[in-house]
């Protein structure tokens, strides 16, 4: 009988306590079941030591494993090498038998900037975020017929989640390769905050059940008999390597009688009898492997501690062959000619909307590396549209419209991104949701030196309000300036790492048709995250956008000035930009010359153009239609502040949308008599820089 075959509520088991027999007698062979004995001893002297090394200080972060040592050790040793390991917290027990060896632990333990980052063969990343990246990466090995298959450790806190049962249906949905290790919570890590208050936390002890309504096949064991965690993890790993059948692949192990006290001895003591019983191994025997078991552990502590932290790991760079360096022009010549074509041979009238649409549909038509990943949950009847349309001319294997929100979407391109895919999202929902799913393409080490994914997300104006959008923008820019400078977003730049400008992901606000076209396509091509923000419907104005253009790098900023004048600098982006140029020739009927700068991308700020054109005029009003505070007006105004105090002549002067009544206008839409109040609030704000005396 299947072990997915049983009785929900029956846990697999296969020794007792006591060490003897109560289920199927073990299939491995004795050396097999010596060889899982010694892991478990390793594991478990490996853990309190690398503990006491932390209570002395000597390793910068530890997580204890006790309690979990048995399920991690016997589960992990059914993988294959090329199998990927993920987990919501880390699993120190399972690196010693997967491909990571005691030393290089310790090394990366030494580091205060490492204390969640990832190894070669594991990730590790929020409770929130596991499940959805490893189902990506599973199907991102299916995507590309390697047979690889990913294993995911949950605890209790991230079974509790939404985003676990988010991640269940999508892996139901996409068929991924994928196999969940449910344990429970850790009860002695007081620090770590629950996922949800508990009233609103689902109960813990029931992922299996939970599962199981995703279609999932599910299995219940006993975490602390390890025969019984090899022998389901074996069965499920086989399961979900298999062909697809009428049945998910992915499966859900719930280990259930793990303990919180040190429970890997009491499950070596489990198997050793039983080993002991069998005439496999005896008292001498036990010795050796205990004295074995501290002799490689204290070795291994030494070697740790004498040769230092280990070194970062080197973010892989994107080769540009000659087709990448010319993204744009390849897009563009792929690209079909939408209708209302003028016929000219070189150029095609477009709106931004069908640019970035024709950039998109030629990369997916060029590259087999490049998939959409779509919901039917956040996306709105446009978008929705636009994704079917996308899946009827490129196959619906490279347009994935599936049932899950944005933020378990990104989750899941992400992990799509270690399988060598290039996704690109499109997002939406409510602002928090577009703002959370961004910050997912953000290591939890943010630092210059940490690998980011090459997610490109695309952000419909139409989805959000467009105050909420650009709220979004200030907050990527906050983060983005942060990365770029190496330090977190909640703390201080160093100016000594200033140089590092770009090292952040890149978001782009577009704002007319050939510039959403070329900026789309040096998103798609560059080695970083990208956020791009679609210019709202109102701006769909067509223009030309030559067939034949030259190619787009991102190599920091790429603001343009589309308006020269010497008395002011207003800076734009996305669809603030026509209103700005209205309001700035307005002016110059009454004698007011501005400079309007378009500045393309919010982060990298393209912070030479912003020098030169303010030191040209000595007084500057930034456009945000969103608040003020902490936003792209903070930013240009604090690099001012630094760069060019000495130039100033007038404070920098910040313009948000107010309503009729002249209070800030959070439901700022951009209807003609929106749009009209925010040329006039431009205007105020452009002579209130200009006339300032001090």
């Amino acid at each position: 009988m299947s072990v997915f075959d049983r009785f929900p509520d029956d846990p697999v088991r296969i020794l007792d306590a006591d060490g003897s027999v109560v289920g199927d007698t073990p299939d491995r062979s004795p050396d097999a079941l010596v060889e899982l004995a010694r892991s478990l001893r390793l594991a478990a002297h490996a853990d309190r030591r690398a503990s006491s090394l932390r209570d002395q200080g000597r390793l910068h972060s530890y997580r204890p494993v006790a309690g979990f040592t048995a399920t991690q050790v016997a589960s992990v040793a059914a993988l294959d090498p090329q199998d990927t390991r993920w987990a919501s917290r880390p699993t120190h027990a399972a690196a010693l038998v997967h491909r990571e060896s005691l030393v290089e632990t310790l090394r990366s333990r030494l580091d205060p900037t490492s204390g969640s980052a990832d190894t070669p063969a594991e990730s590790v990343t929020s409770l929130r975020s596991a499940a959805a990246r490893a189902t990506g990466a599973a199907w991102g090995s299916t995507h590309h017929g390697d047979d690889a298959v990913a294993l995911c450790y949950v605890d209790g806190d991230a079974t509790s989640s939404g985003a676990f049962h988010e991640a269940c249906g999508l892996a139901s949905a996409l068929d991924a390769p994928v196999v969940f290790v449910c344990v429970p919570t850790d009860r002695r890590q007081a620090e770590r905050p629950r996922a949800a208050p508990a009233a609103h936390r689902m109960p813990p002890s029931r992922p299996a059940r939970q599962a199981a309504a995703s279609g999932l096949e599910t299995i219940r064991v006993d975490g602390s008999d390890p025969l019984a965690v090899s022998a389901v993890t074996a069965a499920a790993v086989e399961h979900a390597r298999g062909q697809p059948t009428d049945r998910p692949r992915a499966v859900v192990i719930e280990a259930v009688g793990c303990r919180v006290t040190d429970s890997a001895a009491a499950s070596s003591s489990r198997l050793e009898q039983y080993l002991r019983s069998t005439g496999a191994l005896d008292a001498a025997d036990l010795d050796a492997i205990e004295a074995d078991a501290r002799a490689r552990v204290a070795e291994a502590v030494d070697e740790a501690l004498s040769r230092g932290p280990a070194p970062p790991a080197e973010t892989p760079t994107t080769a540009r062959t000659a087709d990448d360096a010319t993204g744009a022009a390849v897009v563009a010549e792929a690209a079909e000619t939408p209708t209302g074509d003028t016929g000219a041979a070189h150029t095609r009238s477009l709106t931004p909307r069908q640019a970035i649409h024709a950039e998109l549909r030629a990369a997916l038509q060029a590259s087999n590396d490049y998939v959409l990943f779509g919901s039917t949950v956040d996306a709105s009847d446009r978008t929705r549209r636009e994704i079917d349309a996308l899946a009827s001319a490129v196959g619906r294997d490279r347009v994935l419209s599936l049932p899950v929100g944005t933020a378990t979407l990104v989750d899941c391109a992400v992990g799509a991104t270690t399988r060598g895919i290039r996704p690109v999202v499109t997002a939406g929902g409510s602002p928090a949701a577009v703002a959370a799913a961004v910050d997912s393409v953000t290591p939890a080490r943010r630092s210059a030196d940490a690998a980011l994914p090459p997610v490109t997300i695309r952000v419909p104006t139409h989805s959000v309000r467009p105050s909420d959008a650009s709220a979004v923008c200030s907050s990527l820019v906050r983060t983005g300036s942060a990365l770029q400078n190496g330090t977190a977003a909640d703390e201080p730049a160093d100016a000594d790492t200033a140089a590092t400008r770009d090292a952040g992901p890149v978001v782009l606000a577009p704002s007319a048709a050939a510039d959403a076209a070329d900026l789309f396509a040096a998103a798609l091509h560059d080695p970083r995250p990208a956020v791009v923000f679609d210019p709202p419907a109102a701006d769909h104005a067509r223009t030309m956008v030559p067939r034949d253009r030259e190619p787009v790098v991102l190599e920091g900023g790429s603001a343009r000035v589309v308006r020269r004048g010497d008395d002011v600098t207003v800076f734009t982006a996305g669809a603030a930009t026509r209103p700005t140029l209205r309001a700035a020739e307005e002016l110059a009927e009454s004698g007011t010359d501005c400079t309007v700068v378009d500045l393309h991308t919010l982060a990298p700020l393209d912070c030479e153009t912003i020098r030169e054109t303010f030191r040209r005029t000595g007084r500057a009003v930034v456009v945000q239609p969103a608040s003020l505070a902490e936003g792209l007006a903070s930013e240009i105004t604090a690099f001012l502040q630094a760069e060019s105090l000495l130039y100033q002549e007038a404070p920098v002067v910040g313009v948000t949308p107010t309503s009729d009544e002249g209070a800030p206008d959070e439901q700022f839409s951009h209807s003609e008599s929106a749009r009209t109040q925010l040329v006039r609030d431009i205007e105020r704000g452009i002579k209130e820089a200009v006339e300032f005396r001090p």
